[in-house]
């Protein structure tokens, strides 16, 4: 029987939480469902290929459909302009003037001079 993991355990057969085997039907399989260690996994049939070659024309469409669709118009197509190459333009900086600064000192002196 083809059984999943519900946790991890170790023992005559270990198994990683999530994990997917065949175990043989026994005591073993039967202490791990039991148990709630093991769930039974439907087990899915092998894909039989069929030849669907001769199908295919069948399923192509004949003619113009019955009801046309409503399509978003297609939008038109952009033209590309020229353009000229980039020209390398140079910016000077602008100096703004600095006010001067008077020390503390010159202030002093200044003062002293009024008097």
């Amino acid at each position: 029987m083809k059984v999943k993991a519900l946790i991890s355990f170790s023992g005559a057969v270990s198994m990683t939480q999530g994990q997917t085997i065949q175990v043989e039907e026994g005591e073993v399989l039967t202490g791990l469902l039991s148990c709630g260690y093991v769930e039974e996994v439907e087990e899915k049939k092998p894909y039989i290929g069929i030849d669907l070659s001769n199908v295919a024309s069948e399923l192509e469409p004949q003619g113009e459909p019955k009801q046309k669709l409503e399509t978003e118009p297609e939008p038109e197509p952009v033209e590309e302009q020229a353009t000229e190459p980039a020209t390398e333009q140079v910016v000077e900086p602008v100096a703004e003037p600095v006010a001067e600064k008077k020390s503390s000192k010159s202030k002093a002196v200044n003062a002293n001079e009024s008097k």
